[in-house]
């Protein structure tokens, strides 16, 4: 059976261990004022959604996927990791952990673990539009591209993305190259 690891990144900007602020927040300041506090804030942890739901433009179901072939799983799960639905998502992670089926058991681990940061605006449209995605995806992959092993194979995945929330607004949509092996 293909097994694909894809690699899932989100709209989050760099890395926020090297990010400082020297103005603290309300939440951070404990000392004087103008003193920041050295005692760190946590951010809330962000709870899945509802895993048992599925999403308005569905799902394939395991026994329709040719697990095989590794053009096809890696197709599978870049477009579900794309089908976002607000109405039982909190973020896109969810979309991504509906894709377990496909996953590695650690990168299934690291889904578990839950997003690396909030949605950010977009989401926040979508979610105020009870909007939910559909996705299409296929292989785009060069000529070029490293052979197939028995443990790998690279591909390069186009997804293409359409918003559309339940008050019939239209989103823009997006094309998205997804890198798997």
């Amino acid at each position: 059976m293909a097994v694909a690891l894809v690699l899932l990144t989100g709209g989050c900007g760099g890395n926020e261990s090297q990010h400082t602020d020297p103005t603290p927040t309300a939440a951070q300041s404990t000392g004087t004022p103008g003193t920041p506090s050295t005692t760190p804030v946590t951010p809330e942890p962000i709870p899945p959604g509802n895993p048992t739901e599925t999403p308005a433009d569905g799902l394939p179901r395991p026994s329709q996927v040719n697990g095989l072939d590794a053009s096809v799983v890696a197709a599978t799960v870049a477009a579900i990791t794309y089908r976002y639905d607000t109405a039982i998502d909190h973020s896109p992670s969810d979309a991504q952990r509906r894709a377990k089926p496909w996953l590695t058991a650690e990168l299934a681990r690291l889904l578990e673990l839950g997003p690396a940061a909030a949605p950010g605006a977009e989401w926040s449209s979508w979610a105020q539009h009870h909007a939910y995605t559909t996705s299409t995806a296929a292989d785009a992959t060069e000529d070029g591209a490293p052979p197939d092993s028995a443990t790998r194979a690279d591909r390069t995945i186009a997804v293409t993305m359409h918003p559309i929330g339940r008050d019939h607004w239209r989103g823009i949509n997006s094309s998205t190259p997804s890198s798997s092996s």
